[in-house]
This record gives structure tokens, C-alpha cells and sequence, in this order.
């Protein structure tokens, strides 16, 4: 039986979900499927009970694979997810789970692997979620992300995420994990796989909320707004650069740079960090002027309160040389 391969490896991991790793293990195990699984299960070195309770289930089930770190490989830097997809998984397809998120319907699998069976020319297929608000213990649908179609490309995923990561599951894809290698870590490395994996088909949304999404716990959602912002500036600037030669998703990356960039200038800003947004804003125009000079453009009020405020001293010089330049979209 172990020799058998699966259609699709299921990847899940985890770091101190001891409160939540059990129902991420029983979303896999309540799966009913007409082909074999794998549960590819990577604890990085929790310090809690997490990996203890991992061992339950791998001398359980013999579909789960346990990989279980003695240093966080995290911190280090170490491109887990490239790992896992490259040198651990062997199926077709490739299903993610965090261990704090969780699946709940036992034939979420069966239905996303039929659909992409059956079509070609999809490369992504997700679903629906509710979520799960650790802090206030509440269940609720879905408002983090926009409604979208049924189908969707590339070019609707360019302009935000609205793909759940425990939701999602897609062909494995080697030059999808080279791109990702080139990119180098990111801190958000989930849509950045959606966003390289939908340059090779459609995407797939089922309406059935099959799965639960956690906020309130993990690295990400713990963080603070400033936070958030800066890393995603970041993940945005390499998108850019990445799809230089592609005029559309440069563009629809280009507006969410710049959405991200002047929120986080306000905020600093409503502070009276004048520095930080000095800073702020002059690495921007380094980076992208062209975003700088048409966003300054298009927000008339954003450019009056600069004109009168203690900062425009050194905005003026930089909007004198953008006109000089006629640094132009």
C-alpha cells in the first residue's frame, strides 16, 4: 500500500498549534477519496505539545508522513514550502493546510480533484471558507476577502488575494517552485505561489465552504497594520520587477504598490512621523516614481495637505524633478 502513489499530497505546516493541530489532522482524515493521499505533516521545531500529538497520528495512519525539526528552520531563513513541494511531495496535485486552520467537509478533495481531472486548462481550483475569530470565539463567512466569478486569471488575482490558503489546491508545477527560488523568501509567499501557478491556467472557485480559516493566531494576523504594509511593499516591489515585461500585471501591481504605500504614508503621517515618511516616501521614489508621481497626481488632497504641512520641503524638489523628467504613465 505504501508503495502506491498518491494523486495528491496534502502539506501541511505547523509551529505551536498544540490547540489547534488535532482539527487539522482530522480534516485529513475524514477525507473520501477514490485515490490515495499523502499527509505531508512539517512541525518546525514547535515547544509546545504539537509534535507529540503529530506522532499519534503518523503511527496511525500510514498515509501520514511526519517530518519533525529539532531547530526552527524559519528563522533561518529556509524556504520551507520549496522544500516540501521539490524534494517531499509525490503527487499530481498539491492541497495546503496549515496546522491552524482546518477542512470540513469530507469530500473537499474528491470535488477539486474531479474539476481539475476534468479541465485542463485550469491550474488553480478553491473554494469558499468561514471564518474562525480566535479572539472573540465567533464563526462567521467570509469578509476578508472580495467576491469574485467562478472563473477567474491571472489578471483578477493581480490586483488582490481573495484565495483562502487552506482552500487551495493545484498542479505541481516545477518551474512554478524555480520562479519561487528565484523571488527568494517572502512574507507572503501564499499569494505569491497563487500568482506564479495562474500563469498556467484558469482558477477554479467553488461555492462550498468546505474549510475554516483561523485569524487572531500565527505570525501573520498577530502582526500590527505598519507591519503588514511594509512587508507587503516589499512582496509588491518584486512582483513588479518580476513581471516587468508583462504591461498588465506590471500595472495591476504597480496600483496595489501604490494603494499600499500611500496608506501606510498616512499613517506615519496621522503620527507625525515625519521622518519615517520622509523616508517612506523617498525610497518609493527610487523604486517606482512612477507610482509617486501619478498617485501624487491623482490624489489632489493628498498633494494640498503636503503643500501646507511642515514635510513639503523635501516633497517639493522630488515633484520638481518628476515634472522636469515628465516621468509619465
Amino acid at each position: 500500500m505504501e508503495n502506491i502513489m498518491p494523486l495528491v499530497s496534502v502539506i501541511c505546516t505547523t509551529y505551536n498549534h498544540e490547540s489547534y493541530i488535532r482539527q487539522a489532522l482530522d480534516g485529513f482524515v475524514i477525507q473520501q477519496c477514490n485515490f490515495p493521499i499523502e499527509v505531508i505533516v512539517h512541525d518546525d521545531a514547535s515547544t509546545d505539545n504539537t509534535a507529540a500529538i503529530i506522532k499519534e497520528y503518523t503511527a496511525k495512519y500510514p498515509f501520514f508522513r511526519a517530518i519533525l525539526q529539532a531547530e526552527n528552520q524559519f528563522s533561518k531563513g529556509f524556504p520551507i514550502w520549496i522544500y516540501l513541494f521539490t524534494q517531499v511531495a509525490k503527487g499530481k496535485y498539491i492541497a495546503i493546510c496549515e496546522g491552524d486552520d482546518y477542512w470540513t467537509d469530507p469530500h473537499k478533495l474528491q470535488k477539486q480533484v474531479d474539476f481539475l481531472e476534468a479541465n485542463e486548462d485550469f491550474a488553480i481550483c478553491f473554494h469558499a471558507v468561514k471564518i474562525k475569530n480566535e479572539s472573540t470565539n465567533t464563526l462567521t463567512d467570509d469578509f476578508i476577502t472580495r467576491e469574485v466569478p467562478d472563473v477567474t486569471d491571472i489578471y483578477d488575482l493581480a490586483k488582490d488575494n481573495y484565495i483562502h490558503t487552506p482552500s487551495v489546491i493545484f498542479r505541481k508545477n516545477e518551474e512554478v517552485f524555480s520562479a519561487m527560488v528565484k523571488l527568494g523568501s517572502l512574507p507572503v509567499a501564499d499569494y505569491v505561489l497563487h500568482i506564479l501557478n495562474a500563469q498556467y491556467g484558469k482558477i477554479k472557485k467553488l461555492p462550498e465552504k468546505m474549510a475554516i480559516y483561523r485569524i487572531g493566531v500565527g505570525i501573520w494576523s498577530s502582526k500590527d497594520e505598519v507591519f503588514r504594509l511594509h512587508k507587503w511593499l516589499s512582496v509588491a516591489d518584486r512582483l513588479i520587477r518580476f513581471f516587468a515585461d508583462n504591461e498588465k500585471l506590471n500595472l495591476a501591481f504597480l496600483q496595489q504598490y501604490s494603494g499600499s504605500l500611500f496608506t501606510l504614508y498616512t499613517v506615519y503621517e496621522s503620527a507625525n512621523d515625519f521622518d519615517t515618511a520622509k523616508k517612506l516616501f523617498l525610497q518609493a521614489c527610487v523604486n517606482h516614481p512612477e507610482v509617486i508621481y501619478n498617485e501624487f497626481k491623482s490624489r489632489s488632497s493628498k498633494l494640498d495637505r503636503i503643500r501646507n504641512s511642515s514635510v513639503y520641503h523635501w516633497t517639493k524638489p522630488v515633484l520638481r524633478i518628476f515634472n522636469y523628467l515628465k516621468i509619465k504613465k
